[in-house]
């Protein structure tokens, strides 16, 4: 099994490091913003973020759920198949793209509203959003770009290519917000520009140098649109809950403690984002590794990926924690410019940590899940971690333990979502060995 240990790493580590540039440029996105147009925009692009999730859910949904359909494929051979399925899920990506940037263009108004921005807030919001609607087929094509290249064999093109997005989004934040203080329409115009030039070099490689894959004319099945959005549902689910739980507390932190909570949370987001980015990195990266096996019907190696995976998942957790609870003012100072925000910011990170010891075991057995087509495993963990029992915990904290608190809502949450998890692992790890 030393071998299958050492793949795991070569797909998971790239596919980490990948979303750890994403993340990273984020955030640097997020300190010239808060650095150069104030705290009020900070707390804007963070009300924005459901739309974000949005994108990046339906991105996620074909992209994963189009890899697993490839890949086993792939493992039995039929490469014809999977090929098809390649050129449904690009035509997809980039059709609910467009109506999604069309949608957000029409309604505007209302989906600022919706997502909770106060009239101090609601130009930061609306200028951010207007602009970068436009990029949302690049975002969506672009994330299953990505992963179909890993599926072809590279799992190192993707990562420089996101590297090249990293550096071309850090160079226009400074040349757009720094120089020339174009505000939050500057910050969301070089993220979309950065994501643009990602997706066309990711889309250079699959036409120039692809081993199995080609752009080519199909008679598309509506039954395999199905099939795509039926197995990586769950994952849209993971991502959109992600959007909803920043829109929950959001509305809650609004209502106890007003703006402060707000930014201090748009904080922590960023900060988090490198959190479950990673969690999802490596997640993703194990999924055509487990869908191969599954294609297979390997039991040994399926176990041994569970048993790697779950380590090293725990290992990041645990790591994550400790810097947070350590190095928290450090953390959060680069995004605000006050003293008091500031520490406001770091008491909160300290109390929201503690998610991160389960945030990454929901994310891995979700993935595991959708990998073994066992997509109403995956969605229900989903359901529970982003809409059930972030409502729960959020009012039970605000009862119970007061307004100052309700940070600890995201580790009863995600504590709570473990339970259902781990116990829907055991008995697929059961019914596993008794076949």
């Amino acid at each position: 099994m030393k071998a299958l240990t050492k793949k795991i790493f070569q797909f998971a580590i790239p596919s980490i490091t990948s979303m750890w540039i994403f993340t990273l440029y984020t955030i640097v996105d997020g300190i010239f913003v808060g650095k150069y147009v104030g705290s009020l925009a900070l707390g804007a692009t963070n009300l924005a973020m459901p739309i974000f999730n949005l994108s990046f859910g339906i991105g996620i949904m074909i992209a994963v759920g189009a890899s697993t359909l490839i890949s086993i494929s792939f493992s039995q051979k039929n490469m014809k198949q999977g090929n098809y399925y390649f050129n449904l899920a690009t035509l997809l990506a980039f059709f609910l793209g467009t109506c999604l940037s069309i949608l957000c263009f029409f309604f505007l108004r209302p989906l600022v509203h919706l997502l909770g921005a106060n009239h101090s807030l609601f130009p930061y919001v609306s200028d951010y959003i207007r602009v970068i609607l436009f990029f949302f087929p690049f975002y969506l094509c672009g994330y299953g770009w990505e992963i179909y290249i890993k599926v072809d064999g590279n799992a190192t093109y993707p990562m420089l290519c996101v590297l090249l997005g990293a550096f071309i989004n850090i160079g226009l934040d400074y040349v757009f917000l720094a120089l020339f203080h174009t505000g939050v329409q500057g910050a969301a115009l070089a993220t979309g520009l950065a994501q643009m030039i990602t997706s066309f070099t990711l889309l250079f490689y699959i036409m120039k140098y692809s081993k199995t894959f080609r752009i080519e004319k199909y008679r598309f099945r509506i039954s395999s649109v199905f099939s795509i959005i039926k197995t990586g549902f769950s994952e849209f689910f993971t991502e959109i809950s992600s959007g909803i739980l920043i829109l929950i507390f959001n509305h809650f932190l609004f209502f106890y403690l007003g703006e402060r909570g707000v930014i201090s949370f748009s904080t922590i987001s960023y900060l988090s984002s490198l959190v479950i980015m990673t969690m999802i990195g490596f997640a993703q990266g194990i999924q055509p590794i487990l869908s191969f096996s599954y294609g297979k019907k390997s039991k040994s190696e399926i176990l041994h990926i569970f048993d790697v995976s779950i380590f090293s998942i725990m290992s990041l957790g645990i790591f994550f924690l400790f810097l947070a609870c350590f190095f928290s003012k450090n953390l959060v100072k680069y995004f605000l410019s006050t003293e008091t925000e500031t520490l406001f910011a770091a008491i909160a990170l300290k109390k929201y940590s503690p998610s991160y010891l389960f945030m990454g075991l929901n994310i891995l057995f979700s993935a595991f899940f959708t990998a073994l087509k066992k997509a109403r495993f995956s969605l229900l963990i989903t359901f529970c971690r982003g809409i059930v029992f972030p409502i729960v915990a959020l009012f039970l904290c605000s009862r119970s333990l007061g307004r100052e608190n309700l940070w600890f809502a995201a580790f009863f949450s995600e504590a709570m979502t473990f339970l259902i998890s781990f116990y829907l692992y055991q008995r697929y790890k059961k019914e596993l060995l008794n076949d």
